[in-house]
């Protein structure tokens, strides 16, 4: 069992993600309960992420350009700005299109190793919302913890908060896991987590809004495809750039048709 309630790795990893990912997650399956420094180490990484996606949550339509859904399939449950949390796993709804083309193309990626290959991985994941496994905790014992690390007293703003789980390696380095499809996901971790669809731009920016958090890792345990804290960074500020962009030409049409009328 991984240090974070993660099975072992199940296939290779491309070339590209083994020289970070694999070092990174490499003692993972063989850590089991560290010590208490790592369990504290652990709890901060949980909470560096906690608070990166609820800021990526609050920014989150902003970023990525969409709404929240006004309405939410049965057994989903609202954690914030595009980001739904569904009750069991079987609660998740198909793999979208969009999600089968990126699954395709890191597959597609991993055999041909070109720039031409991880472009195209690149322009579809800004489409797609990954599967991410989130812990959920009661405000009590957030309080509770918060004091032991601390001594003060905390009260959360939220009365229960949904935590995306990061995984960790023995060298220190973090990720936030996602999956692209169902697939993905080992059957063995399914019950161990509850599950949430997040905007694969909230999930950068959720990443990018704490420092204890090194990069963005797809499926973990079957094709990873690891997203680097610079690649995110340049991905997100192109993805609003395209959207100011959008906005502006939208006003400008609108400007002329006021005109023409």
């Amino acid at each position: 069992m991984g240090l974070f309630g993660f099975g072992k790795k199940k296939n290779n990893v491309n070339e590209e993600a083994e020289a970070a990912a694999a070092e990174a997650l490499s003692g993972a399956a063989e850590a089991g309960e560290a010590a208490e420094g790592k369990a504290e180490e652990a709890a901060g990484a949980a909470e560096a992420a906690a608070q990166g996606a609820e800021a990526a949550a609050a920014e989150g339509g902003e970023a990525a350009g969409e709404a929240a859904p006004s309405g939410l399939p049965d057994g989903a449950m609202r954690a914030g700005a595009g980001i739904r949390v569904f009750r069991t796993f079987q609660d998740l709804p198909d793999d979208s299109d969009d999600a089968k083309l990126v699954s395709y193309l890191i597959d597609r990626h991993r055999e041909l190793k070109t720039a031409e290959s991880l472009n195209a991985v690149l322009e579809a994941v800004q489409n797609v919302s990954y599967i991410v496994p989130m812990n959920m905790r009661m405000h009590i014992d957030d309080a509770k913890r918060f004091k032991e690390l601390h001594g003060k007293n905390f009260k959360p703003k939220h009365p229960v908060q949904f935590i995306p789980q990061p995984v960790q390696g023995e060298d220190g380095q973090v990720f936030l896991p996602a999956f692209v499809t169902k697939e993905d996901v080992p059957e063995d971790n399914i019950p161990k987590f509850t599950w949430a669809l997040m905007p694969s731009i909230q999930c950068g920016g959720s990443v990018l809004r704490t420092d204890k958090v090194n990069g963005l890792l797809l499926n973990p345990f079957s094709t990873r495809f690891l997203m680097k804290r610079e690649l995110l960074e340049k991905m997100i500020k192109v993805v609003k750039t395209e959207k100011n962009d959008e906005g502006a030409a939208e006003g400008t049409d609108g400007a002329e048709g006021g005109a023409e009328e």
